[in-house]
């Protein structure tokens, strides 16, 4: 019985940690260059993962097909790499607790990809979810914008949402045919290498940082990535409905705005609640009857 559970306690862990790294990334960009930050981190998790595949397989870790390599290199290159510079660009500009009600779109973008990739039949609910939490997310941008200037932050999020919801769509197809800790370690060593290019950005990140911040990047890289991402894929390979596992994404504001507020001390106004709140609503509003016919 408690078996049948482990794929949402898996999701819901791994939200809570990506939630975490809303404010522990944050705290390490006041040292850190957003693309030195980024390979820090995965060189981390790419280590981390590919030592617990080798552990896993007995010392005889299975090697992707030659006809799969492209779909890691996509899956990394999008998911990974792209997903990850966008994301730390954005938040290098724009509050923690902001940042992750900005990225709680992303459940919506993987509806909207559900029905053109996966020929998923869209529903009125779905429409009319999506033009409440594109309302919402207009109220956000509107509480960063500085005069007639709008934050850049508040477009690499967005951007960001858009891309990073390719991934489980990407990972349907790996996930047939590979575990969760051989999908997830050769998407994220694949992402890494795009990253190579920064080096000369994470090694004076690297000189300047202090202990403790040297901790959080062992963090982000350990848990959030290589464990975050392990967990994600295991979820999905369990649960044959994606919106049922990216639904716990739901959670991530508010986890993201709390943790913002313990180890940042940053505090949510009325609007941004308010904004984030109509993006979540709407994305309820979207999945609702999906849940209810899966």
């Amino acid at each position: 019985m408690f078996k049948r559970y482990l794929p949402y306690i898996a999701a819901l862990v791994t939200v809570t940690m990506w939630a975490s790294a809303y404010p522990f990334a944050r705290y390490a960009l006041s040292v850190y260059t957003p693309r030195g930050l980024i390979l820090a981190r995965f060189l981390v998790a790419t280590a981390t993962l590919l030592v617990v595949n080798i552990i896993a397989s007995k010392g005889k870790p299975r090697l992707p097909d030659r006809v799969d390599v492209p779909w890691f290199i996509m899956s990394g290159f999008l998911g990974i790499f792209v997903y990850t510079w966008l994301f730390h660009e954005g938040l290098e500009r724009v509050d923690a607790g902001v940042a992750s009600f900005i990225m709680a779109f992303n459940p919506v973008i993987v509806m909207v990809l559900s029905v053109l990739v996966l020929k998923e039949p869209i529903r009125r609910r779905g429409v009319i979810g999506f033009v409440i939490s594109m309302a919402g997310l207009v109220l956000v941008t509107l509480t960063q914008a500085e005069g007639f200037e709008i934050n850049p932050g508040v477009f690499f999020l967005f951007i960001a949402a858009c891309v990073i919801a390719t991934y489980p769509i990407l990972q349907r197809r790996l996930l047939r045919k590979y575990s969760p800790i051989q999908t997830a370690s050769y998407c994220i060593a694949a992402g890494t290498a795009f990253m190579i290019a920064f080096a000369g950005d994470t090694i004076d990140g690297l000189l300047a940082s202090n202990l403790g911040v040297h901790l959080m990047v062992l963090y982000l890289g350990a848990f959030p990535a290589a464990l975050g991402f392990f967990l994600w894929g295991y979820a999905l390979s369990k649960i044959d409905n994606t919106l049922r596992i990216t639904n716990f994404l739901y959670l991530m504001p508010f986890i993201a705005s709390l943790s913002a507020f313990v180890v940042l001390g940053e505090v949510i106004t009325l609007m941004e609640l308010l904004g984030g709140t109509i993006i979540i609503l709407g994305m309820l509003v979207a999945n609702g009857r999906a849940r209810r016919s899966a």
